[in-house]
């Protein structure tokens, strides 16, 4: 039939759109040490500040119980992810601290005591370029005050997603070439490197409203 697509047409599309996917990468984990440590951006140097106070905050209490870790976390005034618990404003939303948080904590244990898979993650990141292992074999962030590459990194990774969600939102609503160009402008957009290269809530919130998108219109 006329404009079917074959089964090597949409590989092909596939293929482009992982090409555009890969450069869209380059571009948001590219130089994520610009600042080399010195916390330039005053946003980041708040989270950092907040992350900081909220690592030398002692553990709660242990509930006793089975439940108690999942308790902990509902639990607001003993919730590792209540940001307010070390500082009296934070208005960004408390997901991305605690995935950077998170995510600083388990590739740290690997750099220091080498547990895996955290060791050989943190070995391939640093060997592509993402400085995260000094001359000494040290890591070069912590989960306090410096994990703010962690969370650079962490925004990249969620805007790559969003290039191969906007992709799937231009094909769904004009076609493959649509979708290949949609990906290709949101891969090419200034703004969202930038906000790729700080820790903050924009990636997470860009990529939340792309899903939302393409959930609707994907629903018959």
């Amino acid at each position: 039939m006329p404009g079917e697509r074959t089964p090597f047409v949409t590989r092909r599309w596939w293929v482009l759109l992982a090409l555009i996917v890969v450069v869209g990468f380059v571009g948001r984990a590219w130089n994520l040490d610009f600042d080399q440590g010195q916390h330039l951006h005053p946003d980041e140097r708040h989270w950092s500040f907040t992350a900081a106070e909220l690592a030398r905050q002692p553990a709660p209490d242990p509930h006793g119980t089975a439940l108690g870790p999942a308790l902990d976390w509902l639990d607001g005034q003993r919730s590792p992810a209540n940001p307010y618990r070390a500082t009296p404003s934070f208005v960004y939303g408390p997901v991305m601290l605690t995935a950077a948080r998170s995510a600083a904590g388990w590739m740290h244990s690997g750099v220091v005591d080498g547990d895996q898979p955290a060791a050989a993650v943190v070995d391939v990141l640093d060997a592509i370029g993402i400085p995260l292992i000094d001359g000494d074999g040290s890591p070069t962030f912590d989960n306090g005050y410096e994990f703010e590459i962690i969370g650079r990194l962490l925004a990249a990774l969620l805007d790559t997603i969003t290039i191969l969600v906007v992709g799937l939102i231009g094909r769904r609503l004009s076609g493959p070439a649509t979708g290949l160009v949609a990906a290709g402008f949101y891969a090419s957009c200034v703004l969202a490197i930038q906000h790729a290269h700080f820790l903050g809530s924009e990636p997470l919130l860009g990529l939340c409203s792309a899903l939302l998108v393409l959930a609707t219109i994907s629903i018959d």
